[in-house]
């Protein structure tokens, strides 16, 4: 072999480079390397019985030991292989096609009947299994998240090329190895996650369907559940491979309704949350989650990931070497045979293996960067959705949620209402039960009919702040600068559960129609408000600028944990002005999602950071400002009283605190006007359900699990039971630590 004008090698820019079960298998002919025992076996389709002893390789008898240490943390068989050692046993049908007269053997032939390319090859690229392209330039100068609460000034942006070809995406990865390195979607974590240190690229391009050329046949017995009754095999017309920067909206709104690559029929998302402008790889990295006590999260549905590492080198261990994986369960939808003699048309090494995919699947992006998931689906389906107010402690929710009872089953409680009876002289103790909305969602028949969207409502959030800063327009000015706010503030506000759905049914009439339905799209019906663009599929309108924290429990144990939050907000001198949010999930097998390994309640507190709230108090003045409010010169709009009573309010209880020497904090509203007090009062909650009912933090919601000494209860060690494995997965396939950033700081020792 030869230098050669037509080699793909680093040489050439242009080249899309070797696949990497062919430079293995070259690197092997040339030098007899210590290889990877299992990329052998799926280029080659061996196993230990079709594999002879090599020639002077015999172990002697009683020593069971590899000849390259087993590396516990990457569960992969690795000794050393002759080229002889590759090839099939001489008495098969396959090995009569390789082996000559006199013990002779054809490395060409073996190369022939494996389909391996034989196109001319540099030494250099057997060198390292990386493509390198022309050099990609920064289209953007900083990061931010939705919130602005985590960003990066310095970080240095990479455009992903529009259509994603995944040469690109390798030679983009390969150029970054020297510094801290993300791919980034939506920014809509509250936390850490998304957060890069150098460089990051914005997957949104890499946006699509794909092609899956290398499924089982659809006659293999891999796909037929009577084979085996322990298996519960997938459903082949139910995969489809995606490309990880799609949105969700466009996902549900264009590509899966309509046939689609390969003849593929139309097809829905089994669950989903209520927001769809996130990207796939994002929601899946998250563990992002709908609710459904019998349905999985958003990872549940991966049966492939391909991904872009910078492992461990089996050959040069100082340098960074970029590989394409094609991670699946051990019984994997994959046919090894197909992959391999595909090689030529794909960068990837094919890994089945349980303890990396579950690993790998939830990520966070600190193991790589994903090109594309295969995802098992459902065909589309139709929900029919039912709201009541029931006042908690009446209900079972546990029962309720329980799948023979309800696909979908979720609630909000109004833990508003009993603080400000609280707030306004009542024992917490005495505070009435809180009313709760509860939705249910179950399938129905679509019988040929045209979804319509959700009427015109605002999700909870948002409703809820619209009753806190307007409620003024309902007073006579009069009276409102003659009420006393410290003992009137239930009357001033009217948080009325009932609200949040208006109308009822929750969905619109269809064209010509005059009666809206309880029935529709489950892709409409999952998600919170309406889309007031469903035909622009680039934009989901974010909600209202909120800190949330969400904690998962026991699903057993959801009705103590619900009063455990209620206790909280009862006897804590700030106002909470959001409804509790509610959801169950199925449990996970992936290592590092909070549902892993049971049944999940989520548990959703959120904080609203309206804008206009600082705008409003800063546009009034009371006797406690400096300069105070000028005596005798009352407001006499209705708006200016009642902002600047509660800003007095709010400053009066702040004052009091400070005179008592109380440190319990300060006003009851300055959560409201900063997020990081915002943070802190959610770390509370978050410490208190982590606690007592074993609870595990959503990592992409505000958190504070991390590796320090301080708090071992929220080591995710302590959290994790396979913790470990995952750790060990990082450490391969992020051996250079390319993919760092403060996630990995925070979450990894």
């Amino acid at each position: 072999m030869t230098e050669d004008s037509q080699s793909h090698g680093d040489d050439d820019p242009s080249g899309d480079g070797l696949p990497l079960d062919r430079r293995d298998f070259l690197r092997t002919v040339v030098a007899g390397a210590a290889m990877d025992r299992n990329m052998a076996d799926n280029a080659l389709l061996l196993d230990d019985t079709d594999r002879p002893a090599a020639v002077g390789t015999e172990t002697p008898q009683g020593d069971t030991s590899d000849p390259v240490a087993k590396r516990e943390y990457f569960p992969v068989k690795s000794d050393f292989l002759s080229v002889r050692g590759l090839a099939p046993d001489q008495n098969t049908s396959v090995g009569g096609n390789v082996w000559r007269s006199g013990g002779v053997f054809s490395v060409a032939d073996l190369a022939s009947e494996y389909d391996v390319n034989r196109d001319a090859v540099s030494v250099r690229e057997l060198r390292t299994p990386q493509s390198v392209g022309s050099a990609m330039s920064v289209d953007q100068l900083g990061w931010d998240n939705w919130l602005d609460d985590y960003e990066r000034e310095g970080a240095e942006g990479v455009e992903v090329p529009p259509g994603g070809d995944v040469s690109q995406l390798i030679s983009l990865v390969n150029q970054q190895t020297d510094g801290k390195f993300r791919g980034v979607g939506s920014g809509h974590s509250h936390s850490e996650a998304a957060v890069p240190e150098d460089l990051f690229s914005d997957i949104k391009n890499l946006e699509g369907e794909l092609p899956r050329p290398w499924l089982r046949d659809p006659g293999d017995d891999f796909w037929d559940p009577k084979k085996d009754p322990n298996r519960d095999p997938p459903t082949r017309d139910h995969l489809i491979r995606l490309r990880g920067g799609t949105i969700l909206k466009k996902l549900n709104r264009k590509i899966l309704p309509n046939p689609g690559v390969d003849g593929r029929k139309p097809l829905a998302l089994p669950n989903m949350g209520a927001w769809d402008g996130q990207t796939l790889a994002g929601a899946i990295n998250t563990s992002t989650h709908g609710s459904g006590l019998g349905l999985g999260t958003f990872a549940d549905l991966v049966r492939s990931v391909e991904i872009i590492t910078v492992p461990e080198s089996q050959y040069e261990s100082d340098e960074p070497h970029v590989r394409m994986f094609r991670v699946e369960p051990s019984d994997g939808v994959t046919d090894p045979r197909k992959f391999a003699r595909d090689a030529g048309t794909h960068d990837m090494v094919l890994v089945q293996d349980d303890d990396i995919f579950h690993s790998v699947v939830v990520g966070y992006g600190s193991m790589g960067m994903v090109y594309a998931y295969t995802l098992e689906l459902r065909e589309p389906f139709w929900l029919r959705e039912e709201n009541t107010f029931e006042t908690w402690g009446t209900f079972d929710p546990y029962q309720e949620a329980q799948p023979s009872n309800n696909r979908h089953y979720q609630f909000l409680v109004n833990i508003v209402e009993p603080q400000l009876d609280v707030f306004t002289g009542t024992a917490p103790s005495n505070a009435p039960a809180p009313l709760c909305l509860v939705r249910k969602r179950n399938e129905v028949s679509a019988r040929g009919r045209t979804p319509t969207e959700r009427f015109n409502t605002q999700n909870e959030v948002e409703k809820y702040v619209e009753a806190f800063l307007t409620p003024y327009t309902g007073f006579d000015p009069s009276k409102l600068k003659n009420l006393d706010f410290s003992v009137a503030l239930n009357r001033v506000m009217n948080f009325n559960i009932g609200d949040l759905v208006a109308p009822d049914p929750p969905f619109k009439a269809p064209p010509g129609g005059t009666r809206g339905r309880h029935e529709t799209a489950s892709y409409i019906a999952l998600r919170r408000k309406q889309d007031l663009n469903p035909n622009d599929l680039t934009k989901a309108e974010p909600p209202v600028d909120t800190i949330t924290t969400e904690i998962a429990v026991p699903a057993s144990d959801v009705v103590p944990a619900v009063d455990a939050v209620i206790d909280y907000v009862l006897n804590n001198p700030r106002l909470f002005p959001a409804p509790l949010g509610v959801r169950f999930t199925a449990g996970s097998p992936h290592f590092f999602s909070p549902e892993y390994g049971r049944e999940t309640a989520m548990l959703e507190l959120p904080i609203p950071l309206p804008d206009t709230l600082q705008q409003e108090f800063d546009d009034v003045k009371t006797h406690y400002d400096t300069p105070p409010a000028l005596p005798g010169q009352p407001y006499l709009k209705p708006k200016k009283i009642f902002f600047q009573k509660l800003k007095e309010l709010n400053q009066s209880i702040r004052v009091a605190k400070t005179e008592n020497h109380d440190n319990v904090g300060p006003g009851f509203l300055d959560h409201m006007l900063s997020i990081d007090v915002a943070k802190a009062e959610l770390e509370k909650l978050e410490d208190k359900l982590v606690r007592q009912f074993d609870g595990r933090p959503h990592m992409g919601k505000h958190n504070t699990v991390d590796t320090s000494e301080s708090r071992s209860y929220m080591q995710p060690g302590n959290m994790y039971p396979e913790y470990d494995k995952w750790l060990d997965a990082y450490r391969y396939f992020n051996h250079t630590g390319t993919f760092d950033g403060e996630f990995t700081a925070r979450k990894t020792p």
